[in-house]
């Protein structure tokens, strides 16, 4: 009886050390699933052909992460290394599509940056047969495209173009108000060079073909550094400084008002008809008006066409 009781607590011991070991072990366990909950709270280090996981940055990938609808008509690429991209849309149904679209209600739809010489932020390529736009902006109530530039000497918006048979760098169409419009504060509104054809062309069917206005400046100058022709006019022109005046019967003068004119303006005169031994005698400009005197009184009324410079 003796040795009975006491194998039987010796079995008792040895019962209650196995529970002790499982408490232990599963103390140390559960500390373990803690760190490793802990360390997995990093970025997302991610092997190849695993699974995206949301809210993580997933790094590792030594490939492309593409997401292709059926038959592919639209693509999308994430972390392209092979061709540096970071991200690639692509729309090839048989509709018009969007490859890349992004909307804000108020912010930038899409924003494109680089920081490298001569690169674009954001770059548009056609290559349909029949012609489409690179880029395209389009507005309902403001600018569709708008460009800006803080370097001196830069161009906030530029075209070039490099056709063989010769195309536009800009072109701008309108059916009611401007095709191009350019204005600056202190410096050139729109501004044209070529090395043999025109600087700046403009054409129209019944309007004006090019337009020049200022309120203290030049509107429209004509400038030749070399002896050439500054200015070439084919065809008729129309000065709005320009006009007829009617020197009345018996009178040897007549004072034409006009804004603009100083003491130092150039009045040209000349008579509209023969009035025998009568002739301008001169044209004599004060401070808003003119005076034109003829050598003698006509007896019938005299028309003088005249043009006021500077």
């Amino acid at each position: 009886m003796q040795n009975d009781k006491t194998e039987s607590d010796a079995g008792n011991g040895t019962a209650s050390t196995t529970r002790r070991a499982l408490l232990l072990g599963g103390a140390a366990g559960l500390a373990g699933l803690v760190a490793e909950a802990v360390t997995s709270a990093q970025p997302a280090s991610a092997q190849q052909g695993h699974p995206v996981l949301l809210g993580e940055d997933n790094t590792g990938a030594t490939g492309r992460t593409g997401v292709l609808y059926v038959d592919n008509t639209a693509v999308g690429v994430l972390a392209d290394g092979a061709n540096h991209c970071g991200v690639q849309g692509k729309d090839s149904g048989s509709g018009p599509g969007f490859g890349v679209f992004g909307q804000s209600v108020n912010g930038t739809g899409v924003e494109g940056q680089t920081s490298a010489k001569g690169m674009s932020g954001v770059s548009g390529i056609d290559t349909s047969a029949g012609g489409g736009h690179g880029t395209y902006g389009r507005s309902v109530n403001g600018v569709g495209a708008y460009g800006e530039s803080f370097a001196a000497g830069e161009s906030g918006v530029y075209g070039n173009d490099k056709s063989q048979d010769g195309g536009y760098g800009v072109y701008g169409t309108s059916p009611r108000g401007w095709g191009i419009f350019g204005i600056s504060g202190i410096g050139v509104g729109v501004y044209g060079t070529s090395g043999s054809a025109e600087g700046v062309y403009g054409a129209s069917g019944t309007g004006v073909g090019v337009y020049g206005w200022t309120e203290w400046g030049t509107a429209v100058k004509a400038v030749n550094t070399q002896g050439g022709i500054a200015l070439e006019v084919v065809g008729r022109v129309s000065f709005s400084q320009c006009s007829l005046a009617t020197v009345p019967a018996g009178a040897k003068s007549v004072t034409v008002a006009l804004s603009g004119v100083t003491t130092s303006s150039a009045v040209f005169a000349t008579l509209q008809a023969d009035a025998g031994a009568i002739a301008v005698a001169n044209a004599v400009p004060a401070d808003g008006s003119f005076t034109i005197n003829l050598t003698a009184a006509p007896t019938s009324p005299v028309q003088v066409a005249w043009m006021v410079l500077n």
